[in-house]
């Protein structure tokens, strides 16, 4: 009896492979698995990572620079990436390019001001890697 319980319970856990309905409940695309690709196909995806989180550059003053950032949860394709500038110094704007293997995000900037520090958020959505 004890058994069927804690079987029971499992379902309450706070695990991605525990959860029973998909945070993204339609999604448009051109392919199922790569979210990066355009298309007109609708899809309902069966399983969904989301991450967010921050990273940081520093160093000696410049204009250009990237940074790396290893992602927790790999994904099958491409994700899709969104990423804001949350602080400079000192304070510029910056021209941003992010590129994803899946597996980390790189984000690489452009400034007309020399910088000494640039933090950055980003949120990343996909499918993940199945096993095997």
């Amino acid at each position: 009896m004890l058994d069927d319980f804690e079987k029971w319970l499992d379902q309450f856990k706070v695990d991605p492979a525990n959860r029973k309905v998909p945070l993204v409940l339609y999604r448009k695309g051109g392919d199922p698995l790569d979210w990066a690709l355009p298309g007109g196909n609708v899809y309902v995806p069966v399983s969904t990572i989301i991450q967010v989180g921050s990273v940081e550059w520093s160093g000696a003053a410049s204009t250009s620079g990237a940074v790396s950032q290893a992602l927790q949860g790999k994904y099958a394709n491409n994700p899709l990436v969104w990423v804001q500038v949350r602080a400079t110094s000192p304070s510029a704007f910056l021209m941003t390019r992010v590129t994803s293997a899946g597996d980390s995000i790189d984000i690489s900037w452009k400034s007309d001001v020399a910088i000494t520090l640039a933090r950055f958020v980003y949120i990343v959505f996909g499918g993940p890697l199945g096993p095997g």
